[in-house]
């Protein structure tokens, strides 16, 4: 068959904005954004505001964010800065980038709130908020059917949860998981709740830690969210297992707590992998160690980040806790600032794999400069300090310009959609010459999902039909995509 590429755009950017002045010891300046023909859904902020103190000048570091409804619900609870704040009022860019701790369904209300944390005897506190720009991407996701995990014991295990994952396909970077908590019997605090997700065994997808957000330093009843990027790619099908535990434990426990509506969605990202190399020895007391990454050929707008590199000690031995990596141009822009590992350093020399995990300050668009900076931010007299950083492996994933491959499946295949052009339905007819799950998705020329059908029960060899009811939809063009166990395969469908 022949192939070819359809992209399609998935992430929407608000017009820019002043937000004015901001005193600390209110609620605030609240901004409600206009989502008048926002379609989809979507997962991934990337927020960035210029700040400055005026008057009796606020710091920038006390500065927090949150994106609501206008209301009562909370996409994106209160939080400070990810990067750009300073101990100071001196003019800086401060960015929020992350996981939404729900999905935001577009067209539905959206109002951003920034407020100024901190307030005492001398305050209040002032500041210009302006040029704020917002960013929202989605994500092609899978949400599993909600659960009570039950009761969980301190000074145990904690409680696993094996998920359903027959008929998920693709691979998958993102997840976003809430879960209700109340204390019971000797309470627990939901500030000591952790999860896992794993395989049901020894591979780790996301490793042991404590809530994003919602955690509270009582038993009181509250909803817990976990948001982020995965340690590593989740293969949809594969098996996929939740464990909650709680960490703490001492002599008047053991502390119980249930846990229950919880809820799992995994997303999916279009991943570039870049070649593994040795960075060498890193100094101390140093600028650290740059390498330009090789981006001859990547395209899109990228947004997340997953980057593993092997630590060793030498000579005169650092210690990892004390690396971190930064993402720039090879100048001044700079994509993910520098930052000790998301996981795996260590308070000593000894050899361990270090992570950091997330999503990027801004966009980097595939086929620019990209260089991956890491240094170690520790010196002393007794200085300098050496370590080995070798096996860098680095991946970034976009949301922003989703790939299909069209007809990409290999000549054994038999897949016809008719009649073209459709007016209240489409019929999907396929035959493979191996066993397969089979799915069919729907997609408009914005990339939204507008249908998915399963089929669990092929059998290999067959001449099956699936039926796709288009009534209610509008005359335009769409894409159907067929995808099995061995590739994708895409066709243009168009109303009369």
């Amino acid at each position: 068959m022949s192939s070819g590429t359809i992209a399609t755009a998935q992430s929407h950017t608000f017009s820019s904005f002043d937000a004015g002045t901001l005193t600390s010891g209110t609620t605030g300046v609240s901004v409600p954004l206009t989502t008048t023909g926002i379609t989809g859904d979507y997962l991934i902020y990337e927020i960035s505001a210029d700040f400055i103190g005026t008057g009796n000048m606020a710091w920038s570091s006390t500065i927090e964010m949150e994106l609501n409804n206008g209301g009562s619900e909370i996409f994106k609870d209160v939080d400070k800065a990810t990067s750009g704040s300073l101990d100071s009022g001196n003019a800086t860019k401060l960015y929020w980038t992350g996981v939404l701790n729900k999905k935001y369904i577009g067209g539905d209300n959206l109002t951003i709130r920034f407020f100024d944390s901190f307030n005492d005897a001398s305050g209040p506190y002032t500041s210009n908020i302006t040029n704020v720009v917002i960013s929202i991407s989605k994500a092609d996701s899978h949400s599993f059917s909600s659960f009570d995990a039950g009761t969980l014991t301190s000074g145990t295990s904690g409680v696993s949860i094996p998920l359903t994952t027959t008929g998920v396909m693709g691979d998958y970077l993102i997840y976003q998981i809430s879960a209700d908590f109340i204390g019971t019997g000797n309470v627990a605090w939901s500030s000591t709740i952790e999860m896992e997700l794993n395989n049901g065994g020894s591979e780790i997808f996301k490793d042991v830690g404590k809530a994003t957000s919602g955690s509270l330093d009582s038993g009181n009843a509250t909803t817990l969210h976990w948001t982020g990027v995965l340690n590593k790619k989740y293969i949809g099908g594969d098996n996929l297992t939740i464990r909650f535990f709680d960490s703490f434990n001492d002599a008047s426990g053991p502390y119980t707590s249930n846990i229950t509506n919880v809820v799992v969605t995994i997303a999916k990202a279009n991943p570039h992998s870049f070649p593994s190399f040795d960075a060498g020895t890193l100094i101390s007391g140093t600028t650290g160690v740059s390498v330009p990454l090789t981006t001859t050929g990547v395209t899109g707008d990228y947004l997340i980040y997953q980057i593993s590199a092997d630590f060793v000690g030498t000579g005169n031995v650092a210690w990892s806790s004390t690396i971190e990596m930064g993402l720039n141009d090879g100048g001044s822009e700079i994509f993910k600032n520098v930052g000790k590992a998301t996981f795996g350093s260590q308070d000593n020399g000894n050899a361990t794999t270090l992570n950091w995990i997330g999503v990027l300050n801004k966009k980097y668009v595939g086929g620019d400069d990209l260089t991956i900076r890491f240094f170690d931010s520790f010196n002393d007299p007794s200085g300098p300090y050496t370590s080995s950083i070798t096996n860098v492996n680095i991946v970034i994933a976009n949301f922003d310009n989703t790939t299909l491959n069209v007809e990409s499946l290999d000549s054994n295949t038999n897949f016809t959609v008719y009649p073209i052009p459709f007016e209240y339905e489409v019929f999907v007819d396929y035959s493979f010459d191996y066993q397969t799950d089979v799915a069919i998705q729907l997609y408009d020329l914005k990339g939204v999902l507008i249908k998915s059908v399963v089929n669990k029960n092929y059998v290999i060899g067959s001449q099956s039909k699936t039926k796709l009811d288009l009534t209610a939809l509008g005359n335009q063009m769409y894409f159907v995509k067929l995808i099995t166990n061995k590739g994708i395969s895409v066709k243009k469908i168009i109303s009369k």
